[in-house]
C-alpha cells in the first residue's frame, strides 16, 4: 500500500541510531470505528510552520536529499478515498508521529454510491 511512504519518511528522518515505533489500535471518532496505524519516530521532526503543508502536492522539506513532494500527497488522497484520514504531530528536532485512520466499516452512502 502507498502508506509505506510514511514509513520510508520515518526511516529517512531517524538515521542510523533512531527509533521507529508502530502501533495499531481501534478507536471511535464521531461515532465511527477506525483502525489506527501510528508511526512514531525520534528523527529530525518537522517545523511547526511547515506541518500544515506536508500533504500538499509538491511540498518537500528534506534537507540534503530533497523529495518530490508527491509521496505524502498521494498517500493522503488514497487514505481519503478509503474513507479515512491522516493526522500528523511533530516537534522539530525531536520527532514526528503520523497516524492513519481507516474506517473499520465501509460506508457506500458516505461515498454517494447506491
Amino acid at each position: 500500500m502507498r502508506y509505506f511512504n510514511v514509513v520510508y519518511n520515518a526511516v529517512s528522518a531517524v538515521g542510523e541510531n533512531g527509533t521507529i515505533t508502530f502501533s495499531v489500535y481501534q478507536v471511535t471518532k464521531d461515532n465511527e470505528e477506525f483502525l489506527a496505524i501510528s508511526i512514531l519516530d525520534n528523527g529530525c521532526g518537522i517545523r511547526e510552520n511547515e506541518l500544515p503543508n506536508i500533504f500538499l502536492l509538491g511540498t518537500s522539506y528534506w534537507g540534503k536529499k530533497p523529495g518530490s513532494g508527491y509521496g505524502l500527497w498521494r498517500t493522503n488522497n488514497i487514505i481519503k478515498d478509503m474513507g479515512g484520514h491522516i493526522d500528523a504531530k511533530s516537534e522539530f528536532g525531536k520527532g514526528t508521529e503520523i497516524t492513519i485512520f481507516l474506517p473499520l466499516e465501509y460506508n457506500d452512502k458516505k461515498e454517494g454510491k447506491k
